[in-house]
């Protein structure tokens, strides 16, 4: 464990020698990887001059190797203070205290870390205790746990390979609870072998009843190569149907919910401020540094991952020290860098601010998307908002709401049909439109009957400041990667 960690420390120190300024988080991890949130954007965004498919996925791309070393680097100018460190991949919680504190302290040392910075630590139960806890947090300045419990059910735990008990579930809550950590998420995984409604209905009481600032709901996927893949085929039982795990994600939205915590993401549940910082940075697309076995980065407009085998992973720092921290790959396309911020936007409570999308990659691209969004309104999977300003205090999908019904949005698809056939000036940026502490207004979306409220189709501008479109919570969500398969489609 030392020599990995000392690789990762010499990883660090080299990659300070090519990051500029933009970068303003980093994060760690425990032989997988040290993922990084940076929390600035590129600068020059620049538009899109065309709508071309991209040449390869919207994923990290296999590790690049390092460039030969330029005889005389230009000297970058010094990064910002990091804002983020996540602990994640593998079980970091293993990580015996006195290397963390060497990692923290490297990373302080090359990047500077912010007073406010968030600091997460994934941890499984049975691999940490109170002492380790509060080693954690008094050496290293943890303010974030994320605690992997999968199912308050014995069964299932067994049944999907966990090698924690469900005591040790309740062990590692009380110690964070001893410590006093204010900001803790639990996990939970739905659709597993044998789950019912009734047993997953019983996991997230437990869950809310134990009071975690933040709760994170993954649904099971069946991969081929994994434990789970040899063991289950997707779809046939013990594995849950479709439509019940559909119900077990509809299931989880209301509860959780109804108990104060905001949907504000696919997958994610908080209380009012303990969004996870970190994860929102890959979520808003914007670059991240990251380090260690098969960790994946992004900066520089460049994606890419580092090799997942020891041999091969000590073998690439060396080349990557000897290059003085440049790495050989190309940089993503406009395009590329459009379906991203489309993919990860909507997966995102806010959705999708059309004036921003269209400033950034031009007012073509942003009336496409928005064009085939609309398409989804009348099946109640996707809704029109506007940001109202003068709500403090409502977080996304809480505030108030009024809903127009399907005449408006037939006069928004209009505007935008006009506006793809003859063109327009491009949007200006949104001047004050955000998410956090402001309500919004449903302005289109489905409506009993067809009917609606308020204003007619033809007083729409595309213009509105604060003007978003999302998907709906929960069916929305569910169906997520439809549409935006559709949103790529109609790019392409």
């Amino acid at each position: 464990m030392e020599s990995y960690v000392e690789q990762v420390i010499r990883e660090i120190k080299a990659s300070a020698k090519s990051v500029s300024a933009i970068h303003s988080g980093a994060g760690l991890s425990s032989g997988n990887a040290v993922e990084g949130e940076v929390t600035k954007r590129l600068r020059d965004p620049g538009t899109l001059s065309s709508l071309l498919p991209p040449p390869h996925p919207p994923h990290p791309p296999p590790h690049p190797p390092p460039h030969s070393p330029p005889p005389s680097p230009p000297p970058s100018p010094p990064p910002s203070p990091l804002r983020t460190i996540h602990f994640g991949g593998g079980t970091p919680s293993l990580l015996p205290p006195d290397l963390l504190s060497r990692l923290v302290g490297t990373l302080r040392r090359t990047y500077g870390l912010a007073p406010d910075a968030e600091i997460c630590m994934e941890a499984d139960p049975g691999t940490f205790d109170e002492a380790r806890l509060r080693a954690w947090v008094e050496g290293s300045g943890v303010t974030r746990l994320s605690v992997g419990c999968q199912a308050f059910d014995e069964k299932l735990l067994t049944a999907c390979g966990r090698s924690h008990s469900l005591a040790d579930v309740y062990d590692a809550v009380d110690a964070v609870k001893r410590v006093g950590l204010e900001n803790w998420s639990l996990d939970l995984i739905s659709g597993l072998p044998g789950q019912t409604l009734n047993s997953w209905h019983h996991s997230l009481s437990e869950a809310i009843r134990l009071g975690p600032s933040h709760v994170s709901v993954y649904d099971l996927q069946v991969e081929k190569g994994t434990a789970f893949g040899r063991w289950y085929s997707p779809g046939r039982s013990p594995l849950p149907p479709d439509d019940l795990s559909a119900d077990m994600y509809r299931e989880a939205s209301r509860q959780l919910r109804a108990a104060g915590y905001a949907h504000y993401e696919v997958s994610n549940y908080a209380k009012p401020g303990f969004e996870s910082r970190h994860n929102r940075a890959y979520w808003t697309n914007v670059p991240y540094l990251g380090f260690g076995l098969g960790a994946a980065s992004y900066v520089a407009r460049k994606r890419f991952v580092r090799p997942r085998t020891w041999d091969e992973y000590g073998e690439w720092v060396g080349k990557y020290e000897a290059s003085v921290g440049v790495i050989d790959w190309p940089e993503d396309s406009r395009e590329e860098e459009l379906l991203d911020t489309v993919m990860l936007g909507l997966r995102l409570r806010e959705g999708l601010g059309m004036p921003e999308l269209a400033s950034r990659f031009g007012n073509e691209a942003a009336v496409v998307v928005g064009r085939e969004l609309l398409k989804f309104v009348e099946a109640g999977l996707v809704e029109v908002v506007k940001v109202v300003q003068g709500l403090q205090g409502v977080e996304w999908g809480d505030g108030s709401k009024e809903v127009m019904g399907g005449e408006y949005v037939r006069g928004l698809e209009q505007q935008l049909d006009v506006i793809i056939a003859h063109g327009k000036e491009r949007v200006p940026p949104v001047q004050g439109a955000g998410n956090g502490g402001e309500g919004v207004r449903v302005i289109g979306g489905a409506c009993a009957g067809g009917g609606s409220k308020g204003g007619g189709g033809g007083h729409v501008s595309w213009e509105l400041d604060g003007l978003r479109i999302r998907l709906t919570d929960p069916e929305g969500f569910l169906v997520s990667n439809d549409v935006i398969s559709s949103v790529f489609e109609a790019i392409g």
